[in-house]
């Protein structure tokens, strides 16, 4: 099984330390974690903001071609002066390769990645599937509302009800 503890040659990054931290319960979560029968989680995935870094690690179940996807985002983008030029404070150059090497030193084998510097986003997808419980989970958002119109957006509360019973991830 893979090691999702933080690597001791991770360790060495301080300026990511809170990044691996959040990366550590983020896999975790998505890996490691059961949810009940009765859970319901959008397919948006479960989010941890990293305020040092101003960074959020988004954990998507079930992603760009069913992989799992793990997101790195600008967590409070500042704008460029004109409508026209990117924003002031896009992913540092080579953030996105460090998540990738971040995830292969766990033992992750990564099947694409995407976007990065000069973007705010920057996206890794995963060979290993999620959970079976948390992909189930998300299944059953994507069915929608079994008693009323099969819509995810039925208003009788069925979706609150089912995501108060996902086990989310908890930051370390």
């Amino acid at each position: 099984m893979t090691d999702l503890a933080e690597t001791p040659r991770a360790r060495t990054r301080p300026d990511w330390s809170s990044i691996d931290s959040a990366l550590t319960a983020g896999l975790r979560w998505t890996f490691e974690t059961d949810q009940t029968a009765s859970a319901i989680m959008h397919h948006h995935g479960a989010h941890l903001h990293v305020p040092a870094e101003n960074r959020t690690l988004r954990f998507i179940p079930i992603g760009a071609e069913g992989r799992v996807v793990v997101v790195l985002e600008v967590a409070t983008v500042v704008p460029a002066p004109s409508p026209h030029l990117s924003p002031t404070n896009p992913l540092r150059d080579g953030e996105l390769e460090q998540l990738h090497d971040l995830l292969q030193e766990r033992g992750f084998s990564v099947a694409d990645s995407w976007n990065g510097h000069p973007y705010v986003t920057g996206s890794v997808a995963l060979d290993r599937p999620a959970h079976p419980g948390l992909i189930a989970s998300v299944l059953r958002y994507q069915q929608g509302c079994q008693t009323h119109d099969q819509s995810v957006f039925c208003t009788c509360g069925w979706y609150t009800t089912g995501y108060a019973d996902v086990a989310l991830p908890e930051a370390l």
